[in-house]
């Protein structure tokens, strides 16, 4: 699946509209060359919804906020919104600060986002602060590492009624005239409520 994704992305060279935090510019910048895109960078109000309209996608990171940089990020997820153009949110550091917290809402509520990228720490935060009360995370893992850290994580938000489910499956792999049955990966699913 990722190889047709990044077939797909170089057979269209998009141009992605990048609202960023000034640590990951230029990571940025070069991800997006390296798999085939082209990236441009603006942040100002003045010009966010012209950049927006010429680009095929837009990534928005709450790594480094001020008050212009903000509206800009609102603005632009509107047009791209209105142009049905993908939108990316990583909300970094939402739960550090009320501002952080108060802009990651405030863009949820704006702006449609096809993804929201984000620390696992930073997502589970975040559901635990904008779930109903008995509302249901939801996760799945393959390693268990993550797991571990999401059941820690989970425990540190408060959430109630952990659970944790492995699920294995198995394909069919001809062994000359038999069939074996071999086991995947495990997935491991965690589910709790607020």
């Amino acid at each position: 699946m990722l190889k047709e994704i990044l077939e797909n992305v170089r057979a269209k060279t998009p141009l992605v509209h990048n609202i960023t935090n000034y640590v990951t510019v230029n990571d940025c910048a070069n991800i997006l060359l390296a798999c085939g895109a082209s990236p441009i960078m603006a942040d100002d109000l003045e010009e966010v919804e012209d950049i927006t309209s010429i680009c095929s996608g837009l990534n928005i990171n709450i790594g480094t906020l001020n008050k212009m940089t903000i509206s800009a990020m609102i603005a632009a997820g509107k047009k791209s919104n209105e142009l049905n153009h993908p939108v990316v949110l990583d909300p970094v550091g939402a739960g550090a600060s009320r501002l952080r917290a108060d802009t990651a809402k405030k863009l949820l509520e704006t702006v449609k986002f096809s993804v929201i990228r984000g620390n696992l720490s930073e997502i589970i935060n975040y559901s635990y602060e904008n779930l109903k009360e008995g509302g249901i995370i939801a996760l799945n893992f393959i390693v268990l590492e993550n797991t571990f850290e999401a059941l820690e994580c989970l425990k540190k938000s408060k959430f109630e009624d952990i659970d944790i489910s492995q699920i294995i499956v198995a394909k069919n792999r001809k062994v000359k005239d038999f069939n074996m049955m071999m086991s995947e990966n495990p997935i491991y699913v965690i589910s709790a409520r607020k």
